[in-house]
């Protein structure tokens, strides 16, 4: 035989056949995970196994929410999106507060932070345009308590009671008594309550130190907004006057159903019972 042929046949013996080199988990490393170990992240799932599911083989967390991806299966949240039940709130900062990260009316409800859902009522067409029993409230915009900005469509879909109330106002600070009660029993039922302060004690300017006040006060973990604001909840008690719905009495009262459609109005304090009720009709509360 001559060296030639010799040599050829060796190198031919000694190489592997071409194709791509397959990973010890099943893959064939054109993912970018480690053909060396099944699992490149460390995570507890193999790269095969994150390729299938579409998480990242070589991230623990594929979403950056804090959660590891195995610990998300465990916790039947999404470990690609990093808010699973869409309410503006990440899975890890609802781990972290005890809330539920797959419930999307239950956010750490003592944060000063409220959940978003505006996308879904843009997504949905909500857009109101009249005062009117039965038809889709305006939105606004305003201020609350922590000068953070709140607009009234980001809760779309939960049962919203706008509650118009001024500090000078005796029946208006007994019906707060009663609303951070009400708002706990009810809030993981898709329940919110607006507190719109529409004046002060002596009728200044409404600022956020009187909201802030008026939430410690009353011990309130829920929405209190300018209601004095010309742009916001104020257009909206002028517009339900002028549409003959609101007569001038506070505390007044209206509730939106989960499409923003406004379907009730309460005049004066000690209405609690009769709006329990209603917030249990309008939240399918069985």
């Amino acid at each position: 035989m001559r060296m030639s042929t010799l040599l050829l046949l060796v190198t031919s013996l000694a190489l592997p056949a071409c194709g791509d080199e397959k990973e010890d988990d099943g893959s064939d490393g054109s993912d970018g995970a480690d053909p060396s170990t099944m699992d490149s992240d460390g995570d507890g799932i193999s790269d095969a196994d994150e390729v299938a599911s579409g998480t990242d083989p070589y991230a623990a967390d594929s979403d950056g929410d804090g959660i590891d991806d195995a610990d998300e299966a465990g916790l039947g949240t999404d470990p690609v999106n990093e808010d699973s039940d869409g309410d503006g709130f990440s899975d890890g900062a609802e781990v972290e507060a005890g809330s539920d990260p797959v419930a999307p009316f239950s956010w750490p409800f003592e944060s000063g932070l409220w959940p978003d859902f505006s996308d879904e009522a843009a997504a949905a067409g909500v857009d109101g345009t009249r005062y009117a029993m039965g038809e889709v409230f305006p939105n606004f915009t305003t201020l609350d308590q922590f000068g953070n900005e709140v607009e009234l469509y980001q809760f779309y879909g939960m049962v919203i009671l706008l509650d118009f109330s001024a500090g000078w106002c005796g029946p208006c600070r007994q019906a707060a008594m009663e609303s951070e009660e009400m708002w706990e029993t009810y809030r993981e039922d898709g329940f919110i309550i607006l507190h719109a302060i529409i004046d002060t004690n002596s009728g200044g300017a409404v600022e956020q130190s009187f909201l802030e006040g008026w939430a410690d006060q009353y011990g309130i973990h829920f929405p209190v907004i300018d209601g004095d604001d010309s742009g916001g909840p104020d257009q909206a008690y002028n517009g339900l006057y002028r549409a003959g719905l609101n007569e001038g009495y506070i505390p007044y009262m209206v509730m939106m159903d989960s499409n923003m459609v406004l379907v009730e109005q309460f005049v004066g304090a000690g209405n609690e019972r009769t709006i329990e009720r209603k917030i249990e009709e309008y939240a399918g509360i069985e």
